[in-house]
């Protein structure tokens, strides 16, 4: 009996205790490791131009309308596979806004995690001010586009992309605070951002603000430059790319080449484009390589966007007056529309290249004024400018 007695308590130990290992409890929003033997591609073939996504095995659970994913979801980048966000996802067939499944819809990927910028390249070295929980959805370039506030962000068409709403109490706090990442002097405080995981990068509207060091004249207090709702691309490997307008064969010929190249850079900035040496006003897309610097890519968060070396480019609207061209009015100011300008500077010299295109009758009123005006015969309603600008602003070629 006693022999008995012990063989059932030992049995009951032993239960306990597979019971124990089998159901350890599971933090999801706690970063994994990818393990090769139990990891599995996440079942998105349907989603064309997608990007390969893993789990671990035990993460992934079948449903009766898809896939329910609880732990951490990994990409395949070049940078090698890295964490998307850790959290609770389904893979299943979209609903309306009364909740009701759309037929014959493909699954769409959505959920809640943590959101986070992508551990890879340059991105590591922001500063997050705290771990957010994030609304997550995956869907292409061509669906966000089709929502007005994300029309201008770099999105290509058939590429998916990760969009993270951050949902943050700061601090326990009931009133919601934008996220902040910092790196040096330089502050990007958001809400929202979207992730391609393939390079990886991220893209964002957030009030940009840099300090002492970044702001040329000074003329703000406490020397804190701000702009607010600007957009920008951060890329671990340089993929933004930039394609410049093209011009006319006269103007090529009559130039001897406006010397506009195409190529790929680390940031992309939208809206009123911070520009340091030339008084030139630029409202459009500009993409910056950083790579041109001999300190590397790190050179502008270290020394600040009016000190650092780069190279940029822009497409858009751009403004210039007197202080730039020295024949034109004190005055005067120059528009120019479909508007694209190249410059690279480095610690000793600096070179700066636009064209646009113009109204004829208004800029030859602008730049000779109305008594001169009679004297030029033109039949054109619109025409090109050119101008190179090198270190010494005196020194300048222009073709109108």
């Amino acid at each position: 009996m006693k022999t008995y007695k012990t063989y059932i308590f030992a049995l009951i130990l032993t239960l306990l205790w597979s019971c124990t290992e089998e159901f350890k409890p599971i933090d999801i929003f706690e970063d994994e490791k990818l393990d090769p033997k139990t990891a599995q591609t996440l079942p998105v073939s349907y989603f064309k131009g997608a990007n390969t996504l893993y789990a671990n095995g035990s993460r992934i659970e079948p449903t009766n309308k898809g896939y329910h994913i609880k732990g951490t979801i990994f990409s395949e980048s070049q940078s090698g596979n890295i964490i998307v966000s850790n959290g609770d996802f389904e893979i299943a067939p979209p609903v309306d806004s009364n909740g009701v499944e759309i037929k014959g819809a493909n699954p769409v990927l959505k959920g809640y995690g943590i959101g986070e910028f992508p551990k890879a390249g340059f991105l590591t070295n922001f500063v997050s001010d705290f771990n957010a929980g994030s609304v997550i959805e995956y869907n292409t370039g061509k669906y966000f586009k089709a929502k007005k506030r994300y029309r201008e962000y770099p999105f290509e068409d058939n590429t998916y992309y990760f969009h993270f709403k951050i949902d943050q109490f700061k601090n326990g706090s009931d009133a919601k605070n934008k996220k902040t990442y910092k790196r040096g002097l330089k502050e990007l405080m958001f809400d929202e951002f979207f992730a391609d995981f393939r390079d990886p990068s991220v893209i964002l509207t957030c009030d940009f603000n840099y300090r002492k060091g970044m702001n040329p004249t000074n003329t703000i207090p406490s020397n804190l430059l701000k702009i607010q709702d600007m957009t920008v691309g951060l890329s671990a490997n340089g993929l933004f790319e930039f394609n410049p307008y093209t011009y006319s064969e006269r103007m090529e010929e009559a130039t001897g080449g406006t010397a506009f190249e195409k190529f790929k850079g680390y940031m992309f900035f939208s809206g009123k484009i911070p520009f340091k040496s030339y008084p030139i006003y630029l409202d459009g897309k500009a993409v910056f390589d950083l790579a041109y610097s001999n300190k590397g890519v790190s050179d502008l968060f270290e020394r600040g966007i009016f000190d650092a070396s780069y190279r940029l480019g822009f497409n858009g609207k751009l403004m210039f007056g007197h202080e730039v061209i020295r024949f034109l009015k004190p005055d005067l100011e120059v528009e120019l529309a479909k508007a694209t300008l190249e410059v690279e500077y480095d610690d000793l010299k600096s070179e700066v290249r636009f064209a646009g295109e113009y109204d004829s009758d208004k800029i030859f009123d602008q730049i000779f004024g109305k008594e001169y005006l009679k004297f030029l015969s033109s039949n054109k309603s619109s025409g090109s400018v050119y101008c190179k600008v090198g270190s010494n602003k005196s020194d300048y070629n222009m073709y109108v």
